[in-house]
């Protein structure tokens, strides 16, 4: 079974997520122009590159949020400071 983990960089204009795998390979990323709903635009852009990659939250073992709206990530992460 793969081990997958997400990165979301949520800055205050553009939005960037990747997700790996154990073997630190990128599975999928995508960036985004970040608009004025940082929550619903997290919710959508991870969704999009979940679907990219095939797998499903569930999949995800961990996710670090970065930047200016990481406390916006409506996700279960591990927030680190700017």
């Amino acid at each position: 079974m793969t081990i997958f983990f997400a990165g979301v960089d949520l800055g205050s204009t553009m939005t960037k997520i990747v997700i790996i795998d154990e073997k630190q390979s990128v599975v999928t990323s995508t960036v985004k122009h970040t608009g004025a709903e940082h929550r619903r635009l997290a919710n959508q852009v991870m969704q999009e590159v979940l679907n990219k990659a095939g797998i499903s939250l569930n999949d995800i073992e961990y996710v670090v949020a970065t930047g200016y709206g990481r406390i916006n990530v409506p996700l279960p992460t591990a927030t680190l400071p700017s």
